[in-house]
């Protein structure tokens, strides 16, 4: 549809990430409902994700496991999950073979006492999430400060060089005010997005 020729229009590097991603999962995008990422600091290791994939169809997980690299079964605090070298992939059963887990192997104990429950945001984050459209193809939110302090920091390596380089004009133009901001994207026959911004309120 249109919305896969504009994600083949986004160009060879994204397409690479993405078939990357569909490799690392063991899904097609075609095939996942909705997919919620959250990038978290490291200080000294590059940034780290995690995802929550809702596949359209029931998937065993066994069937899913055939489909994951070099995986092993692992335990933790009595939970059984699926352990990779760069991923561990939980299944919660109350998902009924339609959710699945990735996070770092690092962050599995965590993951689980975290009992299903969502992250706990700041106060503005939280607000642009409850406001944000859910038929959205696409919703990204975060703190602005993350970009340049963290993601596009100096020594930060990327396909462009040094992250700095994106990182320095980001903060000239989002300056320190902004507290959080969503940019939301509706990629079919009719393409729409929108920018929401929250200000620091102490600022005249």
């Amino acid at each position: 549809g249109s919305g896969d020729r504009l994600l083949e229009a986004l160009g060879p590097q994204f397409n690479r990430l993405r078939a990357q991603w569909e490799t690392e999962s063991g899904v097609e995008l075609r095939s996942v409902d909705r997919l919620v990422g959250t990038l978290f600091a490291s200080e000294a290791a590059p940034p780290r994700f995690a995802w929550v994939v809702y596949l359209k169809e029931a998937i065993e997980a066994g069937d899913l496991a055939a489909k994951w690299q070099d995986v092993e079964t692992a335990e933790q605090d009595g939970h059984e999950y699926f352990k990779g070298k760069t991923w561990a992939y939980l299944v919660p059963e109350r998902g009924e073979g339609k959710v699945f887990v990735m996070v770092a192997p690092s962050d599995v104990k965590e993951t689980f006492e975290a009992k299903g429950l969502p992250p706990v945001l700041r106060a503005d984050l939280q607000r642009l999430i409850r406001e944000s459209d859910q038929d959205r193809h696409v919703t990204l939110c975060g703190a602005p400060n993350f970009l340049y302090s963290e993601l596009f920091r100096e020594g930060r390596s990327y396909y462009f060089g040094d992250g700095q380089r994106v990182g320095d004009p980001l903060k000239s133009i989002l300056g320190d005010d902004l507290q959080a901001v969503s940019l939301s994207m509706h990629l079919d026959g009719n393409f729409y997005w929108e920018i929401r911004l929250v200000s620091n309120q102490n600022v005249d």
